[in-house]
């Protein structure tokens, strides 16, 4: 009973954020407990007793995915998989597209395609079913169902009523209910849906009718899925009161306007709703010339602002509309899993706070975790008005992905500004984070973890870089490279300096934690004396060379258990920084490489013994090529170690 105590507190303590008067699906999109501008998942990955941040970057389209309505020479499942293997997060579809729509007669969900009545809504299982499978795919890729009931113009339940066309009605129909309740009946076991009720809602439906339908799912879905509403161009919504997004369709003019047209859409919502640029004419698919960078750059602008997107005219079949390019793909996969690495969720739009070369920032109400963003190739980044504490600092480039981290301590709230590293390209953005404690990147795995630098000036230019190889380049703040990298560290885990740490004077300089027993090396120019520090290294005789060049001797040193590593200052101006590697060192009886010799080394030798097989992997640990009483006497002998 006690352990059962126990476990029921862990759980209230840790998942109380999942019990609510909602039976949200697990790991399900849903609004945000704390704010209406922005979703979440239902789930907390990452044990800090919130909801994890979700972000929308998809495809805008195909409208017809339903029915086959696509991109000739593609289909359904061929576009799911181009969204799994190369990016979007969703896909905007309609179910009703005829009666007054823009498909034919014929693409709708009812058997005979036919409405049904108040008591049978004539869903037509065949095509339920093959629904069912797509979404299936969709869902458990993580691809948002961007599910729309009706198509602009469409109005089955009112089709060819005397004087009905263009009159807005204002009172949903009973068989209408019935279609509504099914339809959702059908589709809410999915995790990844958001339903819209109807395109550019206006041409058909009445305000009163909207909010009908609105409260038809909330009833019969009790997961509660985000529900938009999609209207006629406008910055505005007409549902603030009852429906969660904002399904926007507008037409920026400019690349700016992507920024400033999502900030107007922001400060109408007064965070009632949150916003999905569902329809943005800048990034049309079909928009002559419409360039990767402009379709990055504009959804980016949007992202700052506090908007999702989506690509209109992707995989349509008019007005030019083509699959979305691979550079455009890939811009919405680097743009989600940049955001979901953040708390975006808990910031607001405030680009007051720009400094150096950024354009636009995210914060959060008290300046301690933000996102800055720059399209105009800045040399420094930063804030107004930082707050004194410890900082985990994230570059990352929309352009290819890549991640540069590293940490800096503020003294006294200041307006920060930090130098570019090289691996950024003209395209940057920076997520700023303070830490209760000095808590730097770690990298699962890793032999190397927790690296913290003093030099807080030129901190931002230390990284953990993993298999080492030529053609590396050698300094965070410098574009020298590796002309020669040895065998003795190739491939190894490594610290990229700064080559401006030359100058630092106190000590330590940095420290890092080994995970494991290792060799650190230092490759250390020798136009320098060997600090005192150094001492316990010893020279290996074997060189690296930059390209300059300049040669870098290879000085080691061996450590036989995990601990902490200091690394002390040359304190010159003059020539080069060291760089730092780090290679695992195996210990005499471990099999499975974890730095320790226990009972699961022992069954790894027991398993192979009397083989011919060769390596501690295989209980082979004199690597003699053979499994017998020695590789056992080396294990008893190391055990406990």
């Amino acid at each position: 009973m006690a352990a059962k105590s126990l476990i029921s507190v862990f759980l209230i303590s840790h998942f109380s954020f999942l019990i609510s008067a909602h039976a949200y699906l697990p790991g399900q999109i849903r609004v945000d407990p704390t704010t209406n501008r922005w979703l979440v998942y239902n789930r907390d990955n990452n044990l800090d007793s919130q909801s994890d941040p979700f972000f929308l970057s998809g495809a805008g389209g195909p409208e017809g995915f339903l029915y086959g309505d696509i991109t000739p020479g593609w289909t359904q499942d061929g576009i799911i998989d181009s969204l799994i293997q190369n990016g979007m997060n969703g896909i905007y579809m309609i179910a009703v597209r005829s009666h007054g729509g823009d498909g034919t007669s014929t693409q709708n969900p009812w058997l005979n395609h036919t409405p049904g009545t108040a008591s049978n809504s004539n869903l037509d299982p065949a095509i339920i079913s093959r629904w069912h499978q797509w979404f299936t795919r969709m869902d458990s890729a993580g691809i948002v169902i961007y599910l729309f009931f009706y198509d602009d113009n469409s109005d089955p339940f009112y089709y060819g009523c005397a004087g009905c066309e263009g009159r807005r009605e204002e009172t949903m129909p009973p068989e209408e209910g019935a279609f509504i309740k099914a339809m959702v009946g059908e589709f809410r076991r999915y995790k990844h849906l958001i339903w819209v009720v109807a395109e550019e809602y206006q041409e058909e439906f009445g305000d009163g009718r909207i909010n009908g339908i609105i409260q038809t799912i909330r009833t019969y879905d009790p997961d509660s899925h985000p529900i938009g509403v999609h209207q006629l161009p406008g910055l505005t919504f007409n549902f603030p009161a009852v429906a969660d997004q904002h399904a926007v369709q507008y037409t920026s003019t400019s690349l700016a306007g992507c920024h400033t047209d999502a900030l107007s859409a922001w400060n109408n919502a007064s965070g009632r709703y949150n916003l999905n640029f569902a329809e943005q004419f800048f990034t049309d698919t079909g928009k002559s010339g419409l360039t990767d960078a402009d379709y990055r750059q504009c959804i980016w602008g949007e992202a700052m602002a506090g908007s999702y997107s989506m690509q209109l005219g992707a995989w349509e079949t008019s007005s030019n509309r083509k699959p979305p390019s691979l550079g455009m793909a890939n811009a919405s996969r680097f743009l989600v899993n940049f955001f979901e690495s953040t708390d975006f969720n808990a910031m607001t739009p405030n680009d007051s706070l720009k400094n150096a070369g950024t354009q636009f920032v995210l914060t959060n109400s008290t300046r301690t975790s933000l996102i800055a963003y720059s399209y105009s190739n800045p040399a420094a980044m930063g804030v107004l008005g930082l707050p004194a504490g410890f900082y985990n600092l994230k570059w990352f480039n929309p352009i290819n992905g890549e991640t540069v981290t590293n940490s800096i301590t503020i003294s006294q709230t200041t307006n920060t500004s930090w130098p570019k590293p090289p691996l950024m390209g003209s395209e940057v953005a920076l997520y700023i984070h303070k830490s209760a404690s000095p808590t730097p990147t770690l990298i699962p795995g890793s032999l190397i973890s927790n690296l913290i630098v003093l030099d807080a000036a030129n901190a931002y230019a230390w990284t953990i870089q993993n298999n080492l190889q030529s053609g590396h380049v050698q300094y965070g703040d410098r574009v020298y490279t590796w002309a020669t990298v040895p065998s003795l560290v190739s491939g190894s885990q490594w610290i990229r300096t700064a080559n401006l740490s030359r100058t630092y004077t106190s000590s330590p300089l940095a420290t890092f934690s080994l995970a494991s027993p290792a060799t650190v090396y230092i490759a250390f120019d020798d136009r320098f004396v060997k600090p005192s520090w150094m001492s316990g290294y010893t020279d290996t005789g074997q060189n690296m060379v930059n390209s300059e060049p300049v040669t870098y001797s290879l000085y080691s040193s061996l450590y036989s258990s995990p601990q902490t590593i200091s690394l002390g200052p040359i304190g010159s101006g003059s020539y080069g920084m060291y760089s730092v590697i780090v290679k695992a060192t195996s210990v005499p009886g471990d099999g499975n490489g974890d730095g320790l010799v226990d009972g699961v080394d022992y069954m790894i030798w027991f398993t192979h013994y009397r083989q011919s097989v060769l390596g501690s992997s295989n209980g082979d640990y004199n690597s003699s090529g053979y499994v017998d009483g020695v590789d056992y006497m080396i294990w008893f002998t190391n055990y406990g170690h």
